[in-house]
């Protein structure tokens, strides 16, 4: 039985969570995320300052 401990390659495994929105509906992305930027998060798209 392999114990999971907060060092090494194993820890990765606890540590992880692979998150993507690429290619996801505008209405199932969190509003932060969305093009219309509803809540005026200050972000970067392509290279320029937005929100």
């Amino acid at each position: 039985m392999r114990r999971p401990t907060s060092v090494g390659t194993a820890a990765i495994d606890r540590f992880l969570r692979p998150v993507a929105y690429q290619g996801f509906p505008q209405h199932l992305l969190p509003e932060a995320l969305r093009d219309a930027n509803p809540l005026g998060v200050p972000r970067l798209v392509d290279g320029s300052r937005e929100g």
